[in-house]
């Protein structure tokens, strides 16, 4: 049951009025009862008719109207109680305020309920990713980790300028770019059968190659001593390559022959440019003669 507790004013005791008319105009009609102060001046009917038959009992010193309009044939109602004077509220009764109330405030214990669990998908969401932000960090300091070591590795067997001779600094720079570039040795045929032949990196077989791989018997092997006083014998394209870059070891300093490698590195990228580099070359040296 809700309650209405307001001042008495004959808006109110009309637009009450009007209501009941309406409903039965559409064929719903409904039921009603009027209390004047503690006496009930009209019992309870449906006709809108009786409905002014209180005023009649209105007394100077009346204090409140009260106009029960009831849902269907049940005892539930809403209660207006129209009052002359100050308007009395009774602890115990409910009334419509504290109605609107108690929704207002189950309405605000939902939404904060509502609130929490939004946050908490959200902080699940966050804790997630930061699991995965932290695998990540983890994986990248594992590649870093590896990096490092493996540029200490390169670090620790990288040879200084001052530890090699000339002809050993081409060979390690010939065997870079075949290496590196192995399109090069399809442009400067040269360099392929240098490779690592001055730098010293003889191909050596594993002296273990082979034992306990098979069932096949070990052999004899036999021993002859070298004579300390021959000297290695090439063959004559050898000879050739050799006597080239002996010529180059004459012709230029080690910064010098740094630079040359580096030149023929940037053709071996930009062959587009050997013509350039050719032209260059061959002009200069055509002005040079003429000068002389």
């Amino acid at each position: 049951m809700s309650i209405v507790k307001e001042k008495y004013s004959s808006n109110r005791i009309n637009l009450l009025h009007q209501m009941l008319l309406n409903d039965k105009e559409q064929g719903n009609p409904r039921d009603y009862d009027i209390k004047v102060d503690e006496l009930k001046v009209v019992q309870r009917t449906n006709d809108p008719e009786r409905f002014f038959v209180h005023e009649e009992f209105v007394q100077p010193e009346t204090a409140c109207i009260t106009i029960n309009i009831y849902d269907g044939n049940s005892r539930r109602c809403t209660k207006y109680q129209l009052y002359f004077g100050e308007i009395q509220f009774n602890a115990g009764t409910p009334t419509l305020s504290g109605i609107e109330s108690t929704i207002k405030e189950k309405i605000s214990n939902e939404r904060t309920q509502w609130e929490y669990a939004q946050m908490k998908k959200e902080k699940d969401a966050l804790e997630q990713k930061l699991g995965e932000a932290e695998e990540y960090a983890e994986e990248l300091q594992e590649k870093l980790s590896t990096l490092h070591q493996e540029y200490d590795n390169l670090k620790s067997k990288r040879v200084g300028l001052a530890e090699m001779n000339t002809g050993k600094l081409l060979g390690f720079a010939t065997d870079y770019l075949v290496k590196n570039n192995p399109s090069i040795t399809r442009k400067i045929p040269l360099l392929s059968g240098l490779s690592g032949l001055l730098a010293g990196d003889d191909t050596e077989s594993d002296p273990l190659d082979g034992i306990g791989n098979n069932n096949e018997p070990l052999t004899t092997a036999s021993f002859k001593k070298i004579d300390p006083n021959s000297s290695p014998q090439f063959d004559p394209d050898t000879k050739h390559k050799l006597a080239f870059f002996k010529e180059m070891e004459d012709a230029f300093t080690v910064p010098q022959l740094e630079k040359v490698i580096q030149v023929v590195q940037g053709l071996a990228a930009n062959p587009d440019q050997l013509d350039v580099i050719h032209g260059l070359l061959h002009d200069g040296a055509i002005k040079d003669n003429q000068a002389a």
